[in-house]
């Protein structure tokens, strides 16, 4: 008898994982115009683990491109309208990460009109309906709405499932 082994799918929301690195890994990571990568630097050792420790068959990582062109904020203006938007020194270090992502081989996702949460709700309910177990990488805990029985929230950060 043969145990099948489960295929899962890992989605990751990548925000989370920049922003962290972005206040935690010191600024002195620079590159060679000297230009900050400290976030790019923590978010390559996060996926760099994530990768190694895990195996993945199926990854893929979404992003924010924008929260003002979100259609949420035509629904209601006032949306996240008080959140200080990301100093530019880190809005450059996201597309070098969608960069990485997609340089290692990760499937990656972004929209102008909708944000990371919801292409990791749409990709759920699409493996959910292929059978596939999902585990979701993220500190948000609105995401745990997304967990069904079959599947895993993880907070990587503190590596909590």
């Amino acid at each position: 008898m043969c145990l099948r082994i489960p295929r899962v799918l890992y989605l990751v929301d990548a925000s989370v994982f920049i922003f962290r690195a972005w206040f935690s890994v010191p600024v002195e990571f620079a590159d060679r115009d000297g230009n900050p990568v400290n976030a790019v630097h923590g978010f390559a050792r996060f996926l760099g683990d994530l990768l190694e420790r895990e195996a993945p068959a199926h990854v893929a990582v979404a992003f924010d491109e924008s929260l003002e062109t979100s259609y949420r904020n035509e629904i209601y203006p006032a949306y996240k309208a008080n959140r200080e938007p990301a100093p530019a020194e880190l809005k450059c270090q996201f597309g070098l990460c969608r960069e990485l992502v997609r340089a290692l081989g990760v499937v990656e996702f972004g929209s102008s009109r909708y944000e990371a949460d919801d292409i990791i709700g749409t990709l759920t309910l699409r493996a959910r309906a292929e059978g596939m177990p999902v585990t979701i990488a993220s500190r948000d805990k609105d995401l745990t709405q997304l967990v069904g029985s079959q599947d895993t929230y993880w907070d990587a950060v503190a590596d909590v499932r």
